[in-house]
């Protein structure tokens, strides 16, 4: 062999042997970007009413799907750009790789910004940004509810006062006719007594003439007692009769304002739930889309990455 030979040999074996490398050094360094790839997202609700219990929520895994183990704060401003919740600590929860915040909705409506900051081994970091909102059609739906529930404990409140009166009515009336018996009874036992007391005590030739002016006027002082026990009756029996037609009145009232009120809020109801879902099928489609164009440019970036 001579000494060209040998030098075309030496430095085929050499270009092999790099190129063996070299390879090597890409496919692991190819490896280590594939296995470094993360994905973060936000999963959770967007519309909410005030005051009630509000969350949301951050997914974080590799590019297997795998969950990774980090520690996530939450940030949440208000419409005005304010801050609301500052760099707070989320959950990790029981699912794997989601972790949440959760907090009652303030009452200022409008869109919400929020974002959350997820730390992981070593000296990594990803984030992720949505939004919410509070909104006024939701607020005003749990504000009639709220009055018609006061409206339904009023009406209770009142008709409970209205069956107390009644029954002190009719507690009075029972101790008024119990007193008036008891008048009428120990007057009539006195009569008797003065009566048998007389007779007994009389001769043939006694004039009975003041005896029966007694008795007559006796029975005049019953008669008229009797009279105005009638007429106190006839009062009382006339208030109960005012007091049954207010009560029909009232229930009268409040079927009409319910039936109103029930017809309004279906009406409204109806023309919220058409609205709302137009709005849901414009936020899927723009969702369809950025996914779409997300999906576009990791792809694109991967295969910048592995191609380099």
């Amino acid at each position: 062999m001579n000494k060209n030979g040998g030098w075309f040999l030496g430095s085929s074996i050499f270009l092999v042997i790099a190129m063996i490398f070299g390879v090597g050094l890409s496919y692991g360094h190819g490896k280590s970007l594939i296995d470094e790839k993360v994905y973060m997202g936000m999963v959770s609700h967007t519309e909410y009413m005030s005051a009630e219990t509000g969350q949301i929520v951050a997914r974080i895994v590799d590019f297997q799907g795998t969950p990774i183990v980090a520690s996530c704060y939450a940030t949440v401003i208000y419409p005005n750009k304010t801050i609301f919740i500052n760099n707070a600590s989320m959950t990790a929860s029981t699912i794997g790789g989601d972790y949440y915040k959760t907090f009652t909705t303030p009452f200022p409506e409008g869109v919400y910004e929020y974002q959350a900051n997820c730390y992981y081994s070593p000296n990594k970091k990803q984030s992720a940004t949505n939004s919410f909102h509070l909104s006024p059609a939701l607020n005003t739906i749990g504000e009639v509810n709220s009055t018609l529930n006061n409206l339904y404990l009023s009406m209770g409140s009142n008709f409970t006062r209205l069956y107390s009166a009644l029954q002190g009515m009719n507690s009075t009336m029972i101790s008024q006719f119990t007193g008036l018996n008891a008048s009428i009874a120990s007057q009539l036992a006195a009569l008797n007594a003065s009566i048998a007391y007389q007779i007994a005590n009389i001769n043939v030739s006694v004039d009975l003439t003041p005896l029966m002016n007694k008795l007559n006027a006796v029975n005049v002082s019953i008669f008229n007692k009797l009279n105005t026990f009638d007429a106190r009756f006839n009062s009382l029996d006339g208030n109960l009769t005012l007091v049954l037609a207010r009560e029909l009145q009232i229930n009268s009232t409040v079927n009409n304002i319910w039936d109103k009120v029930s017809l309004n809020l279906t009406v409204e109801l109806d023309n919220m739930q058409v609205s709302l879902a137009q709005v849901l099928k414009n936020t899927n489609e723009i969702n369809s889309t950025v996914n779409t164009i997300k999906s576009n440019q990791e792809n694109q970036v991967y295969m910048q990455v592995v191609s380099g």
